[in-house]
């Protein structure tokens, strides 16, 4: 009996090994295949894993690749080098935590600046072309005024142009020293350039030739108003204009010879010219510079003149 209690409780506690042990190889099988799936799923995971990471290098070497095609081909916003390579820095060293926003920063920082320079290129170009479109008008006012003018004339003052208007309403009879005489054919052509820049530095190629009788009223001084005039003196020096010149105006003609034979010719005098264009008026001693062009003495020399500043207007 004893023997059999014995045997009934080995029997007991074999038949709970056996049940532990069934229980754990169950546990076993189950670790078994949680492992495996475990296993399945890290290895799913690394691979998509290095899938990412291929996927990312990829993407930030295309990344890389465009924003340096993108800056070859801009024509303004071009970025420096070393501003591409703090860039290729930045997406080399990329993380979560990197803050896109410095790019952009440095980027627009560029914008802006070359934005300022376009501006103020745009605007110096728009000043420029105001002026260009300024002086085409003034070139074609000034062309079609050469085209419709008779004849070149001198520079004159509002103050002459306002006296010569009143002796016109005064039917004062006048002649511009100038237009009523020519060069003689004895004169060569530098000779006749320094010539007619003295006689306009001294005031007289423009003054006017009117008779005695008219003497005392257009020297009287009227406001706003002022000329020079040419009235015949008893001085004659040996050598003078008359020597020189030629008298084109029939009805001034003993007049005009009276006036040219009273300024010298490469003589002394009173009122002289020099060859070289130097001058004497009164206590007034005077040079040129040698650099002007004859062009008012004479109606040839006034047509040339006036032919080749209308072909220097179509020209500008």
């Amino acid at each position: 009996m004893k023997s059999y209690k014995i045997h009934k409780i080995v029997y007991d506690q074999t038949l709970e090994i056996l049940k532990e042990t069934r229980y754990l190889e169950r546990q076993i099988d189950e670790m078994m295949q949680q492992r495996e799936q475990i296993g399945k799923k890290l290895d799913q995971e690394e691979r998509h894993f290095t899938e990412q990471e291929t996927m990312f290098v990829q993407t930030r070497s295309e990344w890389k690749e465009k924003i340096y095609h993108w800056n070859q081909n801009n024509q303004e916003l071009v970025l420096e080098t070393v501003q591409m390579e703090s860039f290729s820095h930045f997406t080399d060293s990329y993380e979560m935590s990197s803050d896109f926003t410095q790019i952009r920063g440095q980027v627009n920082e560029t914008k802006m600046q070359i934005q300022w320079e376009l501006d103020s290129l745009w605007h110096e170009n728009e000043k420029e072309l105001r002026e260009k479109e300024k002086e085409r008008q003034e070139t074609e006012e000034e062309l079609e005024a050469w085209k419709n003018q008779k004849e070149p004339e001198p520079p004159r003052s509002e103050a002459v142009l306002k006296n010569r208007k009143r002796l016109d309403e005064l039917g004062i009879p006048y002649h511009e020293f100038y237009k009523v005489i020519e060069f003689g054919n004895a004169m060569d052509e530098t000779a006749c350039n320094h010539l007619e820049e003295a006689l306009l530095n001294m005031g007289i190629l423009d003054a006017l030739v009117v008779e005695e009788q008219y003497r005392e009223q257009v020297l009287t001084q009227a406001a706003g108003c002022e000329e020079r005039y040419l009235f015949v003196q008893s001085y004659q020096p040996e050598r003078s204009l008359l020597d020189v010149f030629e008298v084109n105006n029939i009805f001034s003609n003993r007049r005009l010879t009276g006036i040219l034979s009273n300024i010298a010719y490469e003589d002394s005098g009173v009122v002289s010219i020099r060859k070289d264009g130097s001058y004497q008026l009164g206590i007034i001693n005077g040079t040129i510079t040698g650099e002007y062009e004859a062009g008012l003495l004479g109606v040839r020399a006034r047509e040339r003149n006036r032919l080749a500043k209308i072909a220097e207007c179509e020209k500008r």
